[in-house]
């Protein structure tokens, strides 16, 4: 089966010179054939595509600076992780004054263009080992005897309340008997941290982070206490540079 790779920018010429980057490694250095290279000019008809799943992409190429669009790459990335969240985006600039502000999404890589060819073997390895990742899943005891498995990518923060706890998905919940110490023993990801004694957070789903606060995707705010407040800011340091 053919896999898909979005190159969007909306300049066609250099979106044609990505095309022919790509189209290059991914025969002489992957040796296959199985890619599809689809080019984008406009934002919003990706975005489009995706919602009537006329294309599911396996990378995006993404250009930041979009002068012709009304908004960036950055901002059709946001919602491109919440309506494909396994689609592995790469972002391409010219400029390196965007860095920063790619941590407000959750990415593969940020490559300058003239860098792309000599980047791109580090890229792809990137992106096989993100696959694998995605597919790891959390299986537990849920209530009433029942077992589920939770992929980690679908998981957005965890909350104890009372005996229960709640694990906040992207489109579900799941409750368990287990307590976060307990969770914390079986979770293996290392993007999911402890915040608080009563929460835990996946760090692929932090919108906003201050010293005491997250502002989650779904705008829900999870407290960082004092006690993991050290912990919580050297992992998730740690785990933005890893984006990167």
């Amino acid at each position: 089966m053919n896999k898909n790779i979005v190159i969007l920018d909306d300049c066609q010429s250099e979106a044609e010179k990505t095309r022919f980057i790509l189209c290059r490694f991914f025969r002489d250095i992957v040796n296959s054939t199985s890619w599809n290279m689809v080019i984008y000019t406009d934002g919003k008809k990706l975005i489009n595509d995706i919602e009537k799943s006329e294309i599911e992409p396996t990378m995006i190429f993404c250009d930041v600076d979009m002068e012709t669009e009304e908004y960036n790459g950055i901002d059709i990335a946001k919602k491109i992780n919440v309506l494909a969240p396994q689609s592995h985006i790469v972002y391409l600039t010219n400029y390196l004054e965007y860095a920063p502000d790619i941590f407000q999404t959750e990415h593969l890589y940020f490559v300058l263009k003239s860098e792309l060819e000599k980047r791109l073997p580090e890229i792809y390895i990137k992106m096989i080992n993100k696959t694998k990742e995605h597919q790891k899943t959390l299986r537990i005891e849920g209530k009433r005897n029942k077992f589920i498995a939770i992929k980690y990518l679908d998981i957005v923060y965890i909350e104890r309340k009372g005996r229960t706890t709640f694990i906040h998905g992207k489109e579900e919940e799941w409750e368990t008997y287990l307590p976060l110490n307990k969770l914390e023993e079986l979770i293996e990801d290392s993007s999911i941290i402890r915040c608080h004694n009563s929460f835990m957070v996946s760090m692929n789903y932090i919108k906003k982070y201050i010293r005491e606060l997250c502002t989650m995707v779904n705008d829900e705010k999870i407290p960082i206490s004092r006690k993991y407040q050290p912990i919580f800011k050297e992992a998730f340091v740690k785990w933005s540079k890893e984006q990167i």
